[in-house]
């Protein structure tokens, strides 16, 4: 066991929405440790833990010291995305990691940085995006609506203007050829610009010049340099309010899906959501007082009204909406994605230091979170939290997202670990095949602050869970027809003792207590999580093969965004002929405003079987966008057409929209 400031250094993403309670909780999950679990939509599919796609750091690989590459391959994690070249020499980028004044020496410094990534990290999947352009005697400012967070503005990015492009794409273009000449391999995903949403400047209309360029430059690089896909759009304030302006207005990611998606390698996107208890306007000149949370929990925000909490629904159903959108645009599944950022957005300062541990705890709560949803994800291929295994020598040195910091700068250079370090130790050797964990016995209003993921590691089940509500969950892992062979064992990663009062206390009674290893003794069906607690629980079984395996098939809507107010909605999904089935999910994701009162019934027919989901346990929040999941009997689906009709049973009228609509088959082979 390891309590940080003492020693030195099931379904994923659980689907209905959640209330205040403060009491205890029970459950079961009711596990198949001898059954492989296979999640698929279209052509991708994932039936494991695979330690390359989800635990990532943040920046350029191989950009460190052999020292420091060591410390990432003792953790068994590796940088998996970042920013750059830098083209343009405004003052702002200077700092920037892999900034040169000289073109060709630019070029040299990335090819050495992908030459030790190759020898580091082989076959290792990395990204990267555009850090910025030579500027354009054209326009320099931001469109009209830029539809994001006015923390994520950022100043001194560029765009790139129209009549520039083929100069642009020429310099990309050198620079790959750079990369390859010095016998690397470049990154495989490259997205035109870092967070053009953000600071795209330099062109009248941004959304649809960035994606124009971005397709210019994948048709330029298609045949000369295959090996590296174009992504997009690397937005960085994606969150979709429920007047839906953010995807019909601006549209950075419906534009480009409509405009890059039929030569596009994969969509790119960033998923940060925002903290209102961390944070103050003395801190942080966008902090908004009126939005204050009075607990740090994630989870109350959600139900207290704060707009942007991907935590819990919000990213599945936004990437349900992102697939569903590229079917209904290209007629084929949609492609791959990759989360090139994730965290939490507001804990101040911004870019460091931070006053106390108690603010990693909650930026590793939400990283957490993401991370579990991602893995029920078949389409997502690559997650990288915002979490820097050392923060840059010459830009945000204080930086509370690294594993190792500068607090002391400018008085003192020295790298200090912070509690990060031990965050991805906790996950250091999780990995496995993935078996099944279902939820039995959580009343609907439960379930979206639950997270649990399974996986077989040689005879041992492995389960990662994850409680979200300021209350004690007691749970029962129920194995079925396995047999537990030996003692089981539990590493925690919670809060311990009071917290701060205020997220500038420095002198704390409770501390981060992260387990580094599995020592503690539990009975499974007696396992007691305490309010946002994380943990990895490894089960001994007898000896045996996985017997066979189940298949759960996404197949989606090519319908999105339709309004739902007093007239009934009409959705179609097409199944294949061999649809056979054992069980079904009707996945609904439904959004609105101000949420729902309690009695606001949600109705769904499918091919004339209705089900009812009472949408009251979403009162308090604000902008909801959340994935409602109905069971099906698998006699009521047929090969070819399928119709669902939703309806919305209330006193009163409500400004709500469906996103889409999307059925879950199950099989076993």
């Amino acid at each position: 066991m390891k309590l940080y400031q003492i020693l030195p250094t099931g379904l994923a993403a659980a689907c209905c929405l959640t209330s205040h309670a403060d009491t205890a909780a029970s459950a079961t999950l009711n596990i198949q440790p001898n059954v492989v679990l296979e999640l698929r939509a279209g052509p991708h599919a994932i039936s494991d833990v695979d330690r390359n796609r989800y635990f990532r750091t943040y920046h350029i690989p191989g950009m460190y010291s052999d020292e420091q590459a060591a410390i990432l391959q003792d953790l068994r994690v590796s940088p998996g995305r970042g920013t750059g070249p830098y083209f343009a020499h405004s003052a702002g980028d200077t700092e920037r990691a892999g900034w040169n004044p000289a073109l060709n020496r630019q070029f040299a410094e990335y090819a050495r940085f992908y030459t030790n990534a190759d020898k580091r990290y082989p076959g290792a999947i990395h990204a990267l995006a555009g850090g910025n352009y030579p500027s354009s005697d054209a326009i320099k400012a931001h469109g009209e609506d830029v539809e994001v967070d006015a923390t994520m503005l950022i100043d001194h990015k560029n765009g790139v203007h129209p009549d520039d492009f083929a100069a642009n794409v020429d310099l990309i273009e050198r620079w790959i050829a750079a990369i390859k000449k010095a016998g690397a391999t470049p990154p495989k995903y490259f997205s035109p610009l870092n967070e053009p949403d953000a600071g795209w400047k330099g062109s009248p209309n941004p959304p649809d010049d960035h994606s124009q360029f971005a397709r210019e430059l994948a048709l330029a690089i298609k045949d000369e340099h295959p090996e590296v896909l174009i992504a997009g759009p690397s937005s960085a304030w994606g969150h979709p309010r429920a007047d839906w302006k953010r995807w019909t207005g601006s549209g950075w990611e419906r534009r480009f899906i409509e405009q890059v998606g039929d030569i596009a390698g994969a969509y790119d996107i960033h998923v940060y959501s925002k903290e209102y208890w961390a944070g103050s306007p003395e801190h942080s000149r966008h902090f908004d007082p009126a939005k204050k949370q009075p607990t740090p929990s994630m989870y109350d925000a959600f139900l207290n009204g704060n707009d942007y909490v991907w935590d819990f629904g919000k990213i599945d159903a936004f990437l349900d909406i992102m697939y569903a959108h590229h079917q209904a645009t290209w007629g084929t599944p949609s492609l791959p994605v990759i989360i090139t950022e994730f965290g939490r957005q507001g804990i101040t300062p911004q870019k460091g230091p931070w006053f106390n541990e108690h603010a990693y705890y909650l930026y590793g709560s939400t990283v957490t979170r993401l991370w579990m949803a991602f893995m029920d994800r078949p389409e997502v291929e690559l997650t990288v939290p915002f979490i820097l295994p050392f923060s840059d020598p010459g830009y945000a040195q204080q930086r509370g997202q690294a594993m190792y910091s500068q607090p002391n700068y400018p008085d003192d250079n020295k790298l200090e670990p912070t509690p990060l370090l031990d965050f991805y130790r906790f996950y250091q050797d999780f990995e496995g095949i993935r078996v099944p964990a279902q939820w039995e016995g959580i009343q609907a209003n439960n379930e979206l602050g639950h997270f649990a993921i399974a996986a077989r590691h040689g005879d041992e089940l492995w389960v990662l869970l994850h409680n979200a509500p300021a209350r004690e969950l007691t749970l029962n892992l129920d194995l079925g027809d396995a047999t537990q062979q030996g003692e089981a064992r539990i590493a925690r990663m919670r809060w311990e003792g009071p917290e701060p009062q205020d997220y500038t206390d420095t002198e704390l009674e409770g501390q981060w207590r992260i387990d580094l290893t599995a020592e503690e003794v539990i009975d499974p069906s007696q396992l007691v999580l305490a309010p946002e607690e994380t943990a990895i629980v490894k089960i001994p079984l007898a000896a045996g093969a996985l017997s066979s395996k189940r298949i759960e098939e996404r197949f989606y809507s090519s319908q999105t965004i339709q309004p739902l107010n007093q007239e009934a909605v009409e959705y179609h999904i097409d199944l294949p002929t061999k649809h056979v089935t054992e069980d079904a999910t009707l996945v609904v994701s439904v959004s609105a405003p101000k949420g729902f009162q309690q009695g606001t019934i949600l109705s769904a027919t499918v091919n004339g079987y209705a089900q009812e989901f009472d949408l009251g346990i979403a009162e308090g929040s604000a902008q909801l966008l959340a994935p409602i999941r109905l069971p099906i009997p698998a006699s009521k689906l047929k090969a070819g057409d399928n119709e669902i009709v939703i309806r919305l049973s209330a006193g009163k009228p409500w400004a709500a929209t469906i996103g889409t609509v999307r059925i879950d088959a199950v099989r076993y082979d």
